[in-house]
């Protein structure tokens, strides 16, 4: 059997010759890389407003594929950079997003309120009025001295 120039010599499922199937190394440093690219998103989505509610999917995706490009890496003792960080970024993604949904659940009772009294005002002052109650609705629900939050620093 003759080996033509660029023609790959690393043993695939057949044997050599053949190209090599899933699990090969770089199939797993893809992967790996993957899951970095993903938990990275997630965080990035996080802090975009609209974006933030479907940070969950690639955080997910980031540890979903991390772990498994961890397990074929370890089977085939190759590497798989970035498949840890992206575990990690994914964690810290689901986490942030989960935080976020338990606090808007929480203040669920606050920002409706909110919202009907934005809805109510006619002019600025009153919508600024709006604010300065939300932000002492937090206070009070947080338990908070009275004046830590500024209503002109809510980002609603």
């Amino acid at each position: 059997m003759s080996i033509e120039p660029g023609q790959d010599t690393r043993p695939g499922p057949e044997g050599p010759g053949t190209p090599p199937g899933p699990g090969a190394p770089q199939d797993v440093e893809r992967a790996g890389r993957r899951a970095l690219w993903l938990g990275l998103a997630a965080l990035v989505m996080i802090f975009v407003p609209v974006l933030s509610i479907f940070a969950a999917i690639p955080a997910v995706a980031a540890i979903v594929i991390g772990v498994k490009a961890r397990r074929a890496a370890r089977q085939g003792r190759r590497p798989a950079p970035g498949a840890l960080p992206g575990i990690i970024l994914g964690g810290v993604g689901a986490l942030f997003f989960a935080f976020g949904i338990g606090a808007q659940l929480y203040l669920l009772e606050e920002t409706n309120r909110y919202s009907k009294c934005q809805n109510a005002a006619n002019t600025i002052e009153e919508g600024r009025q709006c604010k300065e109650r939300l932000a002492d609705d937090i206070e009070k629900k947080f338990g908070l001295p009275e004046g830590t939050i500024d209503g002109d620093s809510l980002p609603l």
